[in-house]
């Protein structure tokens, strides 16, 4: 028994098949959700922009401080990950990302903006001077700051904002979905709309 469930487990599902069975905003939150648990830093600033976009389309769905961590915490994380790069990292792609990090519009929380103002600073500081950059990634200065502790902070974030945003996804059943294409205008037009 337990070898058949890996087995199965093994098989992935073709990626038009994952479209067929779930909804595209389930299947980015799955995908967001992935880059995560990964922690694959670099594409951090697209959880970033979705986080944004549908705290924008849907207000109230996180609360100011909640999503000024989460938004902040991705942009900052993905602006150090591109610091550790090449020495001396490259500041005309990281300079475009620490201008968009800025606690979200509306956010007043002078503990929020501090913490962006100062790691701000932290930032040019690393861009500024090699020596410093050096110490701060070599001396464990990075890891105990945003290392294992500040990653999991962030995905538990992470978690609450797609729970939340799934509560709001529910999956129709096939009555309720007979019962919307019944509404359509003329069922039968609907029908030859979808087999074309």
């Amino acid at each position: 028994m337990e070898s058949k469930i890996s087995t199965e487990k093994e098989q992935a599902l073709p990626l038009s098949a994952l479209r067929m069975l779930a909804p595209p905003t389930r299947l980015f939150s799955a995908a967001m959700w992935c880059v995560m648990q990964r922690r694959n830093a670099l594409h951090y600033g697209k959880l970033e922009e979705f986080v944004t976009s549908i705290s924008e389309a849907v207000p109230g769905l996180l609360s100011d401080r909640h999503r000024a961590k989460l938004t902040l915490g991705l942009r900052a994380r993905l602006i150090l990950e591109l610091c550790r790069g090449p020495d001396p990292p490259d500041s005309s792609l990281i300079l475009p990302h620490l201008r968009r990090l800025r606690p979200p519009v509306g956010n007043r929380d002078q503990k929020v903006q501090a913490a962006s103002w100062a790691f701000q600073q932290q930032v040019r500081n690393l861009l500024d001077s090699p020596a410093e950059r050096r110490r701060f990634f070599q001396e464990e200065v990075f890891v105990g700051q945003y290392g294992p502790q500040f990653d999991c902070a962030l995905e538990k974030l992470l978690w609450e904002f797609l729970s939340r945003l799934d509560q709001l996804l529910p999956m129709p059943d096939l009555a309720q979905t007979v019962s919307w294409l019944s509404a359509a205008p003329v069922c039968w037009r609907t029908w030859s709309s979808l087999s074309s």
